[in-house]
């Protein structure tokens, strides 16, 4: 479907009559804005290119950066070359180069900025394109359009279409007696008027005459691209009312978004706060954990040990109980022994309270020391040869003990004593001695006499001494025996 963009549907009927050429060619003089009341961007999208003068810098620069691929000339086009002051209204389609026109503009409330701009002919333009077929040419000058006609020279150049603003600026007066006679002269035929542009066909091609019969209608088969100002602008306020609801809600829906990322924002901050707290609770928790492990560990220790000291309590309450048992066995037999010892105590001092015992006491006396006599002088005897023994012995025994605490020194001995051989001998004959008797007194005291009490769990020291006891208690019973004593 073909879009019309241009002012008063101008493109549609020039579509209408030129739609069977393809790829053509237009010139556009005035062309002004790339979009908005284009005549040509229909044509453009279509397929066809062309070339568009335009004396203002603003619309120069849009045309050069929408139609990259076309020609942009940036000049004023008049009855001669030069130069032009021109009339520039920024932002609209008014600006001129008639100076009554622009002052007209400026009292109606419009900013007029004059400013100077070269100026070509109309033939200067079609001279550059003379090889070209140029199927239409369009003329919108703002009340310049018979200086633009009147720079035509007559030329091989000739565009099959030529459309004519022919109106004054903002107003329904027409000017087309001024200049209509000029193209005539050229070789046109008026065909179509708009009520603000007049059409032209070629001589050359009155074939296309018939194609301007009626006005744009439904059989053209176009829709509005609602930038055209008059058509669209009923469309235009619904769509811009739209556009701003659509903005406003748009605004709405950024500032409920906004609202909804800061709530979103202040959760998630709650959320790694209650993260980092549930992280330092299951922290908190490991410690708890690893002390309660700890407090099991060591309390399952604590009643292990007090399993084990309560058996250590049990065996020692058993030992005691045998201790126990055992002293008052003790105490029974010591209140025996002392019975039967204040007995023979009695009977003693009875024998020794006799008068037998007083009559033969000197005799007793006198066989005791004569008896002992011999013993006595033997002794003296022994005691004399044998303090040198001793002393010696003496010293060897505090050699050998040193030895057996000091086991490093043994080597060293062995060495130096080798050197006396018979000493080594009798050191080690000694030693072999001292060892037998230690042991033989082991064995002694190990081995109780009948009747005896239960030493087994006393030291060695008191076992020894209750042996020893023992065998001088049965050696003085031997005795008094022989002394016939009771």
């Amino acid at each position: 479907m073909f879009v019309s963009y241009a002012q008063n549907f101008e493109d549609v009927m020039l579509w209408r009559a030129l739609k069977h050429v393809e790829n053509g060619f237009y010139i556009d003089i005035g062309a002004q804005d790339p979009v908005v009341d284009s005549v040509s961007l229909a044509f453009y999208e279509q397929g066809w290119r062309g070339v568009h003068v335009e004396p203002s810098i603003y619309y120069a620069d849009r045309l050069r950066i929408a139609r990259p691929d076309e020609t942009v000339i940036q000049s004023a086009i008049g009855s001669r070359s030069g130069v032009l002051s021109f009339y520039e209204i920024d932002a609209t389609g008014l600006s001129t180069g008639d100076a009554r026109i622009a002052e007209k503009h400026r009292a109606a409330g419009f900013t007029v900025k004059e400013t100077t701009v070269s100026c070509l002919t109309l033939s200067d333009i079609l001279e550059r394109y003379q090889e070209r077929e140029v199927h239409w040419l369009k003329i919108d000058v703002e009340g310049m359009e018979t200086q633009v006609i009147q720079g035509w020279l007559p030329s091989e150049v000739r565009p099959w279409v030529v459309v004519v603003e022919s109106t004054y600026p903002l107003n329904q007066v027409e000017t087309h007696e001024e200049w209509e006679p000029l193209l005539t002269k050229l070789g046109y035929e008026f065909v179509y008027f708009d009520g603000l542009n007049r059409f032209y066909v070629s001589k050359a091609h009155n074939e296309l005459k018939e194609r301007f019969k009626s006005p744009p209608n439904f059989f053209d088969n176009f829709a509005l691209s609602g930038t055209s100002g008059v058509f669209c602008e009923l469309l235009n306020n619904k769509l811009t009312q739209s556009e701003q609801e659509f903005y406003n809600q748009v605004e709405r829906g950024r500032e409920e978004n906004q609202r909804l990322m800061d709530t979103l924002a202040e959760r998630e901050r709650e959320i790694n706060e209650l993260q980092a707290y549930v992280e330092q609770l299951n922290n908190d928790w490991k410690v708890a954990k690893g002390d309660l492990d700890d407090a099991n560990k060591r309390n399952n220790e604590l009643h292990a040990h007090v399993e084990q000291l309560n058996n250590e309590l049990n065996v020692a309450k058993e030992d005691l109980d045998a201790v126990n048992k055992r002293v008052n066995e003790l105490e029974v037999s010591h209140t025996q022994q002392k019975t039967m010892a204040e007995e023979v105590n009695r009977e003693l001092q009875a024998v020794y309270a006799s008068w037998s015992w007083r009559l033969t006491k000197p005799l007793r006396l006198m066989n005791k020391y004569i008896k002992r006599l011999p013993g006595v002088i033997k002794a003296l005897l022994l005691y004399a040869a044998g303090l040198t023994m001793r002393i010696a012995r003496w010293f060897f025994e505090i050699a050998l003990s040193y030895v057996r605490r000091h086991p490093k020194q043994k080597e060293f001995i062995k060495k130096h004593l080798s050197r006396w051989p018979l000493l080594q001998v009798r050191l080690y004959n000694f030693a072999s001695v001292r060892h037998d008797q230690a042991s033989k007194l082991v064995c002694l005291t190990s081995a109780a006499p009948e009747g005896s009490p239960d030493l087994s769990g006393c030291p060695a020291s008191v076992r020894s001494t209750y042996l020893q006891l023992w065998e001088a208690r049965a050696h003085a019973a031997k005795s008094w025996e022989k002394e016939g004593r009771p």
